[in-house]
């Protein structure tokens, strides 16, 4: 049996739509299942959370002089006012020890 190239076209463009279709079906049950979609939005709550905690923390050392600002540039990473986590540049000068 002989297909046209454009019957056999039509059936590899049909067969991966249903394919497709059913990939997301059954991704779609399995994440539903084992609650992965709930997890991701815990975890996502749980960074927030953590990165408020963090920025609380530093101002507190700082404001109680646990440590002192200078040396707390050895973080390399930055909290701003809306939680959004940056890195720190990496400063162009050495110091002599």
């Amino acid at each position: 049996m002989v297909f046209e190239t454009s019957q056999t076209i039509a059936y590899i463009a049909v067969s991966l739509f249903f394919t497709l279709v059913v990939f997301l079906i059954t991704r779609e049950f399995w994440c539903w299942y084992f609650k992965i979609n709930e997890r991701n939005k815990l975890l996502e709550r749980q960074n927030a959370l953590l990165l408020k905690l963090c920025k609380y923390e530093k101002y507190r050392m700082i404001e109680d002089n646990h440590i002192d600002q200078e040396k707390f540039n050895f973080v390399k990473w930055s909290i701003d006012d809306d939680l959004n986590v940056r890195r720190k540049a990496q400063s162009d000068s050495s110091e002599s020890i």
